[in-house]
């Protein structure tokens, strides 16, 4: 946990620090303009001439070692989710979603940076309200004792608790995730 702590918080600071230095080096905010981040990737390695857009490749192809485990994740939760489904092999998944991802990518990809943005503040708003439930089940209901879980039972769901309270309490903490977008992110442009 360190470890990932270390390289998260070193790369938001540089970020950060780019970020901040922006306005003040033409390069760095021409590309930015013209390109958004990738632009602004490509201006501060620009000095390094030829070895800098080698690093500017390999930093776009690193994308796809991004989407990688996305894909699978994808792919491994709707087997989840729709059983009947699991004898399909994983790679037609992996297709469907990306039969799904190149047209919103094509889509989005005139407003990419304020797409993402606002893409990230709702996972954001969705993981706390969803960590949140699971906490309060476990250290509530369950007083935090992992023997109180039957996980012989986990993948049939007519022996499973409805989870109503688990339910309820995250569609109703929505309102207020919409409001907190409302106020922040789609507000802009």
């Amino acid at each position: 946990m360190a470890d990932l702590f270390f390289h998260q918080t070193l790369v938001q600071i540089l970020g950060a620090a780019f970020a901040a230095s922006l306005t003040n080096v033409d390069v760095w905010s021409s590309g930015y303009e013209e390109y958004s981040v990738g632009g602004l990737l490509h201006g501060i390695l620009s000095p390094a001439k030829g070895f800098g857009s080698f690093l500017t490749v390999l930093l776009s192809l690193s994308v796809s070692a991004n989407v990688a485990p996305t894909l699978y994740s994808f792919s491994l939760n709707f087997q989840v989710i729709f059983p009947p489904l699991h004898y399909l092999p994983r790679p037609v998944f992996s297709l469907i979603a990306s039969a799904i991802l190149v047209p919103l990518s094509i889509v989005g990809k005139t407003r990419f940076y304020l797409n993402l943005v606002n893409f990230l503040g709702i996972i954001g708003y969705w993981v706390g309200c969803f960590g949140a439930t699971v906490l309060m089940e476990h250290l509530v209901i369950r007083k935090g004792k992992w023997e109180r879980y039957d996980a012989a039972v986990w993948d049939k769901p007519r022996q499973l608790p409805i989870g109503l309270a688990a339910l309820l309490a995250s569609a109703g903490s929505f309102g207020l995730i919409w409001a907190a977008l409302r106020l922040m992110s789609f507000t802009r442009g």
